[in-house]
């Protein structure tokens, strides 16, 4: 079955970049990076450091998930069996590239800390949660810019965690 999604998904997204989805994760990566040496600020202030938040490895069977995840930039939800996924959807009136839309739709996720109040965690910040996750060590990401219709430009962002 595995095989079978793999498969679909590389003819789903032939001829898409493999460096966006590359770059996705090296961000991704980055953002966590920052989080662990207790560098990254928010409105509230700078998050705690983690000696548990370790770099995520690219993992091509979840990359799968996150390509089917964003075909057609319909973001169907495929998260992973005992996983997890992200899903960043929007249409705009211009046009944008990948490294301008990455950085978004990252910056999207991490904004849910802001909706934080004391320990508790709710649904609200369940994107910021995966991409945090102390347990998760691989991820799959997935850039996808569908055909603009009219003025419209499409796009979706997909990361599969493997926690």
């Amino acid at each position: 079955m595995l095989l079978l999604l793999i498969t679909v998904s590389l003819l789903i997204h032939e001829g898409s970049a493999q460096s966006d989805n590359e770059n996705l994760v090296e961000e991704l990566n980055k953002i966590r990076g920052k989080v662990a040496k207790g560098e990254y600020v928010t409105p509230q202030g700078t998050l705690p450091p983690s000696q548990s938040l370790f770099k995520l490895e690219r993992n091509v069977s979840l990359e799968a998930y996150a390509n089917i995840t964003t075909s057609d930039c319909q973001g169907v939800d495929m998260t992973p069996p005992g996983g997890s996924l992200n899903i960043y959807t929007t249409t705009l009136p211009i046009e944008l590239q990948s490294d301008t839309m990455i950085p978004i739709a990252l910056s999207a996720w991490m904004s849910e800390v802001d909706l934080a109040h004391g320990p508790i965690v709710s649904s609200a910040q369940q994107n910021f949660v995966n991409m945090m996750y102390y347990k998760s060590t691989q991820v799959g990401c997935s850039y996808q810019k569908c055909d603009a219709e009219g003025d419209l430009y499409f796009y979706t962002i997909a990361c599969a965690f493997d926690q």
